[in-house]
Parts: structure tokens; sequence; C-alpha cells
């Protein structure tokens, strides 16, 4: 885990100063509620006054889509090198959710269909508009839009992907 007084980024310290502190995509996910806040008061801090931080977390709707029974989903994807399986589980409280990420990658140099299979147990946090307007509020931010996935269009309980624009107050 990073230290609360660090960014995803570590060229931040070339950017303007007036750039938004880039996120990789999701990364917020990784975090429970104390990790994401203190997060956000390490971008606040190195943003001068007035500066922005945009960045996207699930929606409600992917959690609702994925999770929203008490049966696990399953999803497959085949592309030309590379087919991944993600199962999607989540405990009776919601307090988390887990996704099982298999990939399987056409192996180089190898038998025609020779695929190497990795596994990965990804663990994601629901943070509600609620819960990012308080940390941003907490962590010195003096506004917070959420726009649905990168769009003009405003977040809604069945947007996929939230787009974040936190501004640092003055």
């Amino acid at each position: 885990m990073r230290r609360p007084d660090t960014v995803p980024s570590t060229s931040h310290r070339n950017l303007p100063r007036t750039h938004p502190v880039p996120q990789p995509r999701e990364g917020a996910h990784h975090l429970p509620e104390t990790g994401f806040g203190e997060t956000l008061a390490a971008v606040a801090r190195l943003l001068p006054p007035g500066g922005t931080f945009v960045f996207d977390l699930y929606g409600h709707g992917f959690f609702e889509r994925f999770y929203g029974s008490a049966e696990r989903q399953v999803v497959a994807v085949e592309l030309e090198d590379v087919s991944c399986i993600w199962t999607f589980t989540a405990p009776p409280s919601r307090a988390h959710f887990d996704m099982l990420h298999s990939q399987f990658l056409r192996t180089p140099d190898a038998a025609a269909d020779t695929y190497t299979m990795t596994r990965e147990r990804h663990r994601f946090h629901e943070h509600t508009h609620t819960t990012v307007r308080r940390l941003a509020t907490e962590a010195g931010f003096s506004s917070a839009e959420v726009h649905d996935n990168w769009t003009p269009r405003p977040s809604t309980p069945e947007s996929m992907y939230d787009t974040w624009t936190l501004t640092r107050g003055v």
C-alpha cells in the first residue's frame, strides 16, 4: 500500500502546478474508505489552491449489475491473444466485493492454442456519492462534481462509471 503522502503518479513533480493529478482507472476501488480518504488528502496537499483532481470510480450501476444478486456472476471475454474470465462475488454484508480474474494468454513460440493461465483476486469497495463528497470536503476540496463515464451527463444510480472532478479550496 502507498504511503498517504504519495499519489499514484511518479511524475507528478514534473507537472505544471495547474495540471490535474492523474490517477489510473479504478485504482481507488481497491482502497477501503479510510485509505481512499487518506489518498484524497494527499492529493489535496499536492495541489495548489483552485487545482483540480480528475479520476473515475466504478458507479453504483456497476455494483448492481455484477453484485446485485446473491448468485455469483461470471463474465468471459475472448480476444485474439488473450481470454479472461471474471467471477464476481460479494459477502452478505456488502462491505467489499471480490472479483476473481482468470487470464489465459497465448504462449509465444509455442504450439498452436497453448495458453498460460494467471489468476488474481481483486477486492473492490463501493464509494458512494455521499461518501466521496464527505471525504473530499474533509480532505480540503471545495467542489466535487460527478459525471457519467467521462461525459457531460450527470451520474445516475444506473451509471457504470463515475467521473469525478474535485477542486481544491482556495
